[in-house]
């Protein structure tokens, strides 16, 4: 095999619900292509990444910096100034790497970047190069963000604080406020603790990398997981088990889990799919909401926690959820999850409607490519 014509960059923020689905992307890419792919996440989290991992030999891994090298902390730290510093040290860093690759005979072709990332391309456009946004979030939700910018904004800001309004948009099924997006390692301990539990029975709590709970609702989900009896595992920094991280889709492929309590991130919520594991949504912010909406509304893979009036899901609320999926009454949500999952395996595989817009993506980009070679 020759040396690859295409080189993608390929940036993601510094979110695992953002590096899963861009890794997959930049493993599709090699192995489809033949194309180079260099993956650049922000130094902090560069390290735990390469050394847990194993991928495609055109893929090689090279961080760029976010102005936090050693981590950011989101308990005690402002987001906005985090945002700030990335936009500024990362479009720095990243116009370096680019640089640099050029010179070591690599010239990058096509940036991907995921959101949250928008200033990636700023620096294409100035670097002259093609630059794609690789949408993480649901189409649902980029419907949403497009009607809201397109001559809905004042209708649904008008009415942001009445709880029983409905918005109805076109092709898609009527939101309440609640419904709609905010806009703003090793396995070796957790897997063996999962294998020696019956099969569905471990309940799998996880809110992904950036949402920081209320201390109060840190001890309702810890009160309610203890008085529903059943097993789980958490993801925080005998019947339950602890982790500080873990491989997401390898503890949800696996028999014994059979209930997934989660922020409802879109990555999150496509690997429930794809692993026909029902879920206990409790949305935090952006696509959040609207994720629970279709998890519990339109799939029927799963149901949608209620806050109380202090605004936190009551250890009642908890038990409620996890009886009405992995109870006697949960056998309907059960089923559709596992439907949902024979669709989402038929769409990825050849043929399929995930296979084929990967293809025509690669068939655009090349043409494009093209274009400016």
């Amino acid at each position: 095999m020759g040396e690859p014509q295409s080189h993608f960059l390929v940036l993601t923020f510094p979110a695992q619900g953002h590096i899963n689905p861009a890794l997959h992307l930049a493993n599709l890419l090699a192995t489809s292509t033949s194309s180079r792919v260099t993956f650049s996440t922000p130094v902090s989290v560069h390290k735990s990444l390469t050394s847990s991992s194993t991928h495609h030999p055109l893929i090689t891994f090279t961080p760029f910096s976010d102005g936090y090298d050693n981590g950011f902390n989101g308990y005690n730290k402002d987001y906005t100034h985090y945002m700030s510093q990335l936009t500024l040290v990362g479009s720095k860093t990243v116009t370096n790497l680019v640089t640099s690759l050029s010179s070591e005979g690599h010239p990058v072709t096509c940036i991907i970047y995921t959101i949250m990332l928008p200033w990636a391309a700023d620096v294409a456009r100035h670097l002259g190069i093609p630059s794609v946004l690789y949408w993480i979030q649901p189409a649902t939700v980029f419907s949403i963000y497009y009607r809201y910018f397109h001559g809905h904004d004042g209708l649904i800001d008008s009415h942001k604080d009445d709880p029983s309004f409905q918005v109805k948009l076109p092709n898609l099924p009527p939101l309440e406020i609640q419904d709609l997006p905010s806009f703003l390692l090793s396995t070796e301990g957790y897997m063996e603790w999962l294998d020696s539990k019956p099969p569905s029975s471990v309940v799998y709590v996880s809110f992904g990398t950036l949402a920081v709970l209320q201390e109060k609702q840190m001890e309702e989900i810890s009160k309610g997981l203890e008085l529903s009896g059943r097993d789980f595992l958490w993801v925080v920094n005998e019947r339950g088990m602890f982790v500080n991280w873990c491989n997401q889709m390898e503890v949800l492929s696996h028999p014994s889990i059979g209930c997934f309590v989660t922020h409802c991130g879109w990555n999150s919520t496509v690997e429930s799919l794809v692993s026909g594991v029902p879920t206990v949504g409790m949305p935090q912010w952006t696509d959040q909401a609207t994720n629970a909406k279709l998890v519990e509304d339109v799939w029927g893979t799963g149901v949608r926690a209620r806050l109380s009036d202090e605004g936190v899901v009551v250890v009642e609320e908890i038990v409620r959820c996890l009886d009405a999926v992995m109870g006697e009454v949960g056998v309907d949500v059960r089923g559709k999850a596992a439907e949902w999952k024979k669709k989402a395996l038929e769409a990825m595989g050849e043929g399929g409607s995930s296979y084929r817009n990967m293809k025509r993506f690669v068939d655009d980009v090349s043409r494009e490519i093209n274009l400016h070679g």
